[in-house]
């Protein structure tokens, strides 16, 4: 089991008929500041979701972030609804503090069969390097303690902190680890580079994601060799009040779309 399994590892607990629950762990390796970063906690929803309804697809999934993710949680997973096409889910993730149950973060899904052949739009990946052709970014002081387990080749947009101007980057991203690409570890590399809103900033600031909705145009696990990068490419344009929008997507190796994802970005 690699790192990334490890984080996103479900135990089963008591369930019922409405109700899946799940215990899960976050530990300090995946922590962005006080815990775990979306990634993880959206990939975590994401293999709940997933068991609930295991014969249909994710086609999109929204988590709103309440509480730092620290220690041990759970996840209870309902089936709000099932259709002959959808099935629309919820979930919340809970953990003790001070004898309180708290709110961590919460989410809903849909997912769904296919119903229907026509297709139109790719959402052209930008014209890039190959991932082997670019160097491995060297994290330097400042990255949050989850970005040792990704490999980062940016090639797209700017570095955070430069006064761009545009919040704009990217470039190609894989697991340190090799392993299949499943809808779980896609949620956390989706989430695994900085804020597109930091280059348009002079100097470093905390930021944090309010909520992210992603939207997947591929049936998971991804038909692609372990080892395989994925290309990311992100942009804000426009922050308010310390608020930024971010729009991101994410191609295979083939720069196939798999995903996007949009999320508010709270600056501080």
């Amino acid at each position: 089991m690699t790192a990334l399994d490890h984080a996103l590892n479900l135990t089963p607990l008591s369930s019922d008929d409405d109700t899946l629950r799940f215990g899960c762990t976050f530990t300090a390796d995946w922590f962005q500041g006080r815990g775990a970063y979306g990634g993880i906690v959206a990939g975590l929803f994401a293999r709940a979701f997933q068991t609930r309804v295991p014969t249909r697809d994710a086609r999109t999934m929204t988590v709103h972030f309440c509480a730092p993710a620290t220690g041990e949680g759970t996840i209870e997973v309902v089936l709000e609804r099932e259709g002959a096409n959808l099935s629309q889910l919820s979930a919340r993730l809970t953990h003790l503090r001070r004898g309180r149950v708290v709110t961590v973060a919460f989410a809903t899904a849909v997912f769904g069969r296919d119903v229907g052949p026509e297709a139109y739009g790719d959402r052209v990946a930008p014209t890039v390097p190959d991932a082997h052709e670019l160097p491995i970014f060297r994290l330097t002081p400042g990255w949050p303690v989850f970005s040792e387990h990704f490999e980062f080749r940016p090639c797209l947009g700017h570095q955070a902190f430069r006064r761009a101007p545009e919040g704009h980057l990217g470039g190609w991203i894989r697991p340190v680890e090799a392993q299949p690409a499943d809808l779980g570890r896609v949620c956390a590399i989706l989430d695994a580079w900085p804020p597109a809103v930091l280059p348009v900033l002079a100097d470093p600031r905390p930021a944090a994601s309010i909520d992210l909705t992603f939207h997947f145009f591929r049936s998971f696990p991804i038909a692609q060799p372990d080892d395989a990068s994925f290309l990311y490419e992100a942009r804000s344009p426009v922050m308010r009040g310390g608020y930024a929008e971010e729009d991101a997507t994410l191609w295979d190796a083939e720069r196939r779309l798999v995903a996007r994802v949009r999320q508010n970005v709270a600056v501080f």
